[in-house]
This record gives structure tokens, C-alpha cells and sequence, in this order.
């Protein structure tokens, strides 16, 4: 990051970022306790983890600014809903969208994380797919307000 700041950047100039928590948060109790989506995006967590390549940048970003030498950084959190749950137009539009990203990403890169450095063991493909199904099923359920936080 240093580099890219000295030889990209002028001073005055400025960049935005943005990265999303891949932990899946709940704040009305819609969320059963035992679902299987907080427990997937944790599992992927722990893989990443395994493998010395930690996927929670949304909690160091900020610190590896300013040791980037980066000053008056400004944070703003949001929360991206995940399914057509929203009441609002506009975040019923983003939950649509993030939801169709989830769909159509997490088997892949489960696929990758799990099978070569799930925990406690790495996963077996059919692991994978089973979790995977049952976290689309809840991702579809329009009666789980699911959101991931910037």
C-alpha cells in the first residue's frame, strides 16, 4: 500500500474503499440461532484464516491505512441487506442484487476455502455442497433479514 501511495496518488488527492464483512449479521431475531448461513460465513472465515490469508479486511482496513501513512480517513458503515427484505426501494434493490452475488459466488470459493483448509479437517466436496444448499434455502427466505455490514 505504501507504494501505491507514493507513486500514485498526489498529495491532496484521495481514494475510496470499500469492503464488506463476510460475517452475516441479524439485528431483528429472524435469524434462528442455529442457521446455517452465520455458520458458513464463519466456517469460511476459519478457513481463510487457516490458509494465512484473512478475509476480514473491513476490521484492519482502517489501520492499514494509516500505517500506509494515509491521514484524515473518514469511515462510513452501512448495511448491504441480503434478499428482497428491505421495505426501502432502494435497499430492496441492493438485498436483490447482493442476494444474486451470494447465489451465484459461495459455491465456488466454499468450494476452494473448505476443501483445502476447512477446519478442523478439510472438507469433502459433498460437505460442501450439502452446506452450501441449505444456506441458499435460508438466503431465499424472504422472512430472514440477513445483512452483511461495510
Amino acid at each position: 500500500m505504501e507504494q501505491t501511495r507514493k507513486s500514485n496518488l498526489k498529495p491532496g488527492s484521495w481514494i475510496e474503499h470499500l469492503e464488506m464483512d463476510p460475517r452475516i449479521s441479524c439485528s431483528d431475531n429472524s435469524l434462528p440461532k442455529d442457521a446455517y448461513t452465520p455458520n458458513f460465513s464463519e466456517r469460511v472465515l476459519d478457513a481463510a484464516e487457516n490458509w494465512n490469508h484473512p478475509l476480514d479486511t473491513v476490521r484492519t482496513m482502517r489501520q492499514s491505512l494509516e500505517r500506509a501513512g494515509f491521514v484524515d480517513i473518514h469511515e462510513k458503515r452501512y448495511r448491504c441487506p441480503i434478499g428482497p427484505w428491505a421495505r426501502d426501494a432502494t435497499l430492496k434493490e441492493a438485498g436483490r442484487l447482493h442476494y444474486h452475488h451470494w447465489a451465484t459466488g459461495m459455491e465456488g470459493w466454499a468450494m476452494f476455502m473448505l476443501t483445502k483448509w476447512g477446519t478442523p479437517k478439510p472438507w469433502t466436496k459433498e460437505e460442501v455442497q450439502v452446506l452450501v444448499a441449505k444456506v441458499r434455502g435460508e438466503l431465499k427466505d424472504p422472512r430472514l433479514h440477513m445483512f452483511q455490514n461495510t
